[in-house]
């Protein structure tokens, strides 16, 4: 055993990393890259760029808009470069033991969806007046070596500054301990870049913000602080050391968002009312839990090289569609009143949409997306009848454990058995683990609206918070028991 460690630790240098430099070309609308990294077996190497994103789940090939591939050794001399498909190229290395790839890549995206179903958030873009990158749509990677650190660099036009949560050493290099990290911290670049550092939720927050008066800047601010402070007070905690909001507002933004560890970005539609964009910057910031760590076990290591398949994609989505809703309402940018209608206009609707795939059926779907429509309706069923049933199935958590236990238990134990411990939890134990935290049975309302597309009946739950339904109005009981106002107290988190 101590000889192969000493071969293994002469094979491989301490120092060993990936060293990315990315120039910014705002006239020709392309990124030229420049990758160099050690090979120490001096043999052939299969490179990637990714055909999915972590977050958005559907296939992207996002190779496809790399092209002008060369390679060279640590002398200079040219290696042969193989394109065995879009997204994937072998270098034919001749024994170097150092290598080089230089090629540009084309801006992907134009709009809210680009190329058929590509998302902003998810790609990455360059504008006259700014540009951003989510490197997993440009940085290659070597399957295998995920776990090395990257070393990166940015050319950007005279005047333009750089936001991302990426730590920046002396010479401007930021520095990720792994792809893993790299592809998981968005980039924007922007002359009119505004950076707040603050403090909420006891760790730094930073936010950046492009496109927006600098009299509004603060307004915003103050929002992200609310959410992230109602979001640790919910959560008894937050999971990161420190946090950062990339807020573009634009002209062709649609509002959308991606997550991410430690950071997100957001693309606003300029002039969007405050009120409208609380529910998306809480959406993208709870996602810190429910989706970047609480997820099933083909998340926690995602390989990159085949698209990614789960029946589970609705825990992501429509749970933290509707425990964001109870972050802003303990944040005071919502009420009670406010609360419930959110879920009105999809209680009107829930009777007369079941031809919508169900939630375990659109998860699986994702992964043959073929168009915007693909989108829409993945869309409606994750962000606007999901979030009723999820409202259902809090409630109905709480009736079996005698108004103790609820939804966002269920996240605090996924939390506590899957990621603490380094893991995601397996594909068919959802509806376990529901049960277990509620302390019952949950096969009706799980076989009715989350694997099958019939409503919720909202109506007989609402009784345990002591709430009934008058028509699509939610009006609290005149006489509660003590029961139903204890449950109603967790229940709201006052």
């Amino acid at each position: 055993m101590k000889t192969l460690l000493t071969l293994l630790f002469l094979a491989v240098p301490a120092t060993a990393q990936f060293d990315v430099d990315i120039s910014i070309d705002t006239r020709a609308k392309v990124f030229r890259v420049h990758e160099s990294f050690a090979n120490p077996s001096g043999e052939d190497v299969d490179l990637w760029i990714a055909r999915w994103t972590p977050g958005a789940y559907h296939p992207a090939d996002f190779g496809r808009f790399a092209k002008d591939f060369t390679a060279t050794d640590g002398a200079g001399h040219a290696l042969d470069v193989e394109r065995v498909d879009d997204s994937h190229l072998r270098i034919h290395a001749n024994g170097a033991r150092d290598l080089r790839v230089d090629y540009v890549a084309e801006s992907i995206s134009s709009g809210v969806l680009s190329h058929g179903t590509i998302i902003d958030v998810e790609s990455n873009r360059i504008r006259d007046d700014y540009a951003y990158v989510t490197p997993v749509s440009l940085v290659a990677f070597v399957p295998g070596r995920l776990d090395e650190p990257y070393s990166v660099s940015f050319e950007v036009p005279d005047g333009w500054k750089t936001a991302t949560v990426l730590e920046a050493d002396d010479e401007g290099r930021y520095s990720a301990p792994s792809f893993y990290r790299l592809e998981d911290s968005p980039v924007f670049f922007a002359p009119d870049l505004t950076t707040v550092e603050t403090e909420a939720g006891g760790r730094p927050l930073e936010v950046s913000v492009h496109g927006l008066p600098a009299g509004e800047v603060d307004d915003v601010v103050d929002g992200c602080k609310r959410i992230v402070e109602a979001a640790a007070s919910m959560m008894g905690g937050l999971p990161y050391d420190r946090y950062e909001f990339l807020l573009s507002y634009t002209s062709n933004g649609g509002g959308s968002g991606l997550e991410h560890s430690f950071s997100t970005l957001i693309l606003m539609t300029q002039g969007m009312p405050l009120d409208a964009q609380w529910g998306i910057i809480a959406h993208e910031f709870f996602h810190l839990w429910c989706a970047e760590r609480v997820h099933v076990e083909g998340i926690r290591h995602p390989d990159y090289t085949k698209s990614f398949s789960s029946k589970t994609l609705w825990v992501n989505e429509s749970v933290t569609e509707y425990l964001s809703r109870h972050v802003l309402l303990r944040a005071g940018l919502i009420d009670r009143e406010g609360f419930f209608a959110s879920f009105q206009s999809p209680l009107r609707m829930a009777s007369f949409a079941t031809d919508i795939p169900s939630a375990t059926k659109a998860s699986l779907l994702a992964e043959n997306w073929e168009s915007g429509q693909d989108l829409m309706v993945w869309s409606m069923r994750m962000y606007m009848l999901q979030p009723l049933t999820m409202l259902a199935l809090d409630l109905e958590m709480r009736r079996v454990s005698g108004g103790k236990r609820g939804l966002v238990d269920f996240v605090k134990t996924a939390m506590k058995e899957y990621d603490a411990k380094g893991r995601g939890f397996p594909e068919d134990s959802v509806q376990e683990i529901l049960e277990r935290v509620a302390g019952g049975d949950l096969c009706r309302i799980y076989a009715r609206s989350i694997e099958g597309t019939d409503p919720p009946d909202l109506a007989s739950a609402l009784g345990v918070i002591g709430y009934e339904l008058d028509g699509d109005e939610f009006r609290p009981l005149s006489d509660p028991t003590p029961e139903q106002l204890a449950a109603r107290a967790d229940f709201f988190g006052s």
